[in-house]
Order: structure tokens, then sequence, then C-alpha cells
């Protein structure tokens, strides 16, 4: 009985496909990030929505640095939200801090500002300064960002969480 059993683990050794540690895809580079990234800025800055939109998962979590702190959840709720400000603001991320994962994901801090339109004598009438603030990016195809805190509290929990700090 005992042969049999070593014989039937033996072939299953064999048959079941063995676990192989994640990669991401080769065309989920940093590069490749740091273009999305570019894309997602000037998507606002040209106060479009829609293709600001694009650069969200559908499972979005997002929480801004102003009133409210709550975290909206999926891409309606922050289009909903959020929208209006890419409409009324210009939007500068310094990248202080990127890290790729074998996931297919990335964690980005940034040092964000947000200059409130419209601009009086080459000056904005307000900016807002959040650093830092955190994204994380999944690749899907394309890059796309699915989690995004300007809340200090919570963007210091999530770069200790992801080992950015």
């Amino acid at each position: 009985m005992s042969t049999r059993r070593t014989a039937i683990v033996a072939a299953a050794g064999v048959l079941l496909p063995r676990a192989v540690p994640a990669r991401l895809p080769a065309d989920a580079t940093e590069s490749s990030l740091r273009e999305a990234l570019r894309r997602y800025v000037d998507a606002w800055n040209r106060h479009d929505v829609p293709a600001w939109a694009e650069a969200l998962t559908e499972d979005v979590r997002y929480t801004r640095g102003v009133e409210p702190y709550r975290p909206l959840e999926g891409r309606a709720a922050v289009v909903g939200e959020v929208g209006e400000l890419v409409r009324s603001s210009d939007l500068d991320w310094d990248i202080v801090r990127l890290r790729m994962r074998s996931d297919s994901s990335a964690t980005v801090v940034v040092r964000q500002t947000a200059g409130l339109l419209p601009k009086v004598d080459g000056r904005y009438v307000s900016s807002l300064e959040s650093m830092p603030a955190v994204s994380r990016w999944r690749y899907e195809g394309a890059w796309k960002m699915w989690f995004f805190s300007a809340h200090k509290a919570s963007a210091l929990a999530a770069m200790k969480e992801d080992g950015v700090e």
C-alpha cells in the first residue's frame, strides 16, 4: 500500500503544475509605468475626464487629501466626485519613490500639487500640496491605478505596508 501511495504522489508531482514565482509581463516595465503616470497627469491637465478615468480600474479605491476624507469605491464613484476637480484644476506629480512588484503591480509615492483654476495674472487662485500621496497600479495589459490616497495618515500607512516609507 505504501509503494502504491508513493507512486501516486510521485505521479501527481509530475502531472500537477508547479508554482512558478510571479513575474511581471515583459511589457510591464518601469518605463511603461512612468508613461502611464505621465498620461494620467496629462489627461487631468487637459481636463479630459473620460481619458483620466480610463487610467482607473473598475474597483479603484480613492481618498482625497481634502475634506471629506472618506474613501471612494469604484470608478463611477471616483469620477462622480473627483471629476469636477479634474475639470477645474491642474495637477503636478513629482515621483518620490517607485517600487515595481513581481505580482504585476507597483507602488508610486508622489508629491502632488493641484492648482485651482482660473489663473489670475499667471498664478492659480489657490493650490494644494499633498505629501505624501500614494498610488498603486496594476498591469492588466496596460497600467491602471487601483488605489490612491492623498490623505496623509492613510498614505503613510500604505507606504509602510508596501515597504516604500
